[in-house]
């Protein structure tokens, strides 16, 4: 399972500044020690209980979880909530394999939902009610996946706050902030992916608030942060084309529950695959003039990619496929 930013880097190394440990002497089965062959047990560090836990979880590829999100945004004394739910099930046999995810978006009181899912070489899509259908291999499918952004965090020891630990249904609870600085580069991507174009240097983030438990079962659980950050984007008046700043602020909320890891996950495929319009496109299908437009789409006025040029890409190999995107830019 892959968990990039699953805070490995930061939490287990700050666990190293909580080690506790307790001695005693062992007797062994047969003889009663001399002070000089006792023998010391210790109990076990926070940092070894996380660490197995992320090693157990990370090395899982077949996982079965729920995202929560709730993300408001406030600007000009409006304010404006988005919440988020994601429900991801994925079986990994290596080159085959079984995923769904269900996502659902809810802004201002309007819900959209966007639904994926592969099995048997075809890769199902389900967005605004238009649902198609086409052949994909497991890697393929897979890739349009593996880059999504994460919202757990990875940082170092110097970055870690006020850490505490307490024994929660047989495991260990977490808690703990973070650095600002520690999760910049993730905040200014979350920002950007919500369609605000900020300004340069304008973004400020309050320590982020986290806390995860390694569970007694071996694997992580119950991840959540809480984020505050506040950006300063350009706003143009069309009547007068002046330019000034406006102050927004970004308020994230986000929960990771995990369900279940290896032969316990369960993928239940949507119910009406049988009304998914098939799609499956090659290069010899598409026109001159379709082609063309694909890498306009890619490139500005001066032939140089676009800035959102990984997100835009993203986009068509949703559109058109893998293959047929890799064979026209030659990727």
């Amino acid at each position: 399972m892959k968990l990039k930013t699953l805070a490995a880097a930061g939490i287990t190394a700050a666990f190293l500044l909580t080690l506790t440990a307790c001695g005693g002497n062992a007797g062994s089965p047969s003889s009663t020690p001399s002070p000089t062959t006792a023998v010391t047990s210790q109990a076990p560090k926070p940092y070894d209980v996380y660490k197995a836990a992320f090693d157990k979880t990370a090395a899982e590829k077949s996982y079965q979880y729920t995202l929560n999100m709730k993300a408001v945004v406030e600007f000009t004394g409006i304010s404006t909530e988005m919440l988020v739910k994601e429900d991801v099930a994925l079986i990994d046999n290596g080159d085959s394999g079984e995923m769904l995810s269900d996502s659902v978006t809810t802004v201002m009181g309007q819900e959209s939902r966007n639904i994926s899912y592969f099995k048997d070489g075809v890769m199902y899509s389900s967005t605004a009610d238009i649902k198609t259908k086409r052949a994909s291999s497991w890697a393929d499918f897979r890739s349009l996946f593996e880059d999504n952004s994460d919202p757990m965090f990875i940082a170092g020891e110097k970055d870690i706050k006020n850490l505490t630990t307490a024994e929660k249904d047989g495991g260990t609870a977490f808690t703990f902030t973070l650095s600002a600085d520690a999760v910049r580069e993730e905040m200014d991507e979350m920002v950007n992916s919500m369609g605000m174009e900020v300004s340069d240097g304008t973004i400020t983030i309050a320590d982020p608030e986290i806390s995860c438990i390694a569970g007694s079962d071996g694997y992580l659980s119950d991840y959540t942060a809480a984020i505050q950050v506040t950006a300063k984007a350009p706003v143009t008046d069309e009547a007068t084309g002046e330019t000034t700043e406006m102050t927004l602020t970004f308020k994230f909320d986000i929960s990771i529950d995990f369900k279940a890891f290896g032969s316990k996950v369960t993928v239940t495929p949507p119910a009406d695959l049988d009304t998914y319009e098939d799609n499956t496109l090659s290069v010899d299908d598409l026109s001159a003039a379709d082609i063309q437009n694909i890498v306009d789409m890619l490139h500005d006025e001066n032939g140089d990619p676009v800035e959102n040029f990984d997100e835009v890409y993203r986009t068509l190999e949703m559109a058109y496929g893998v293959d047929v995107m890799r064979q026209i830019t030659g990727g």
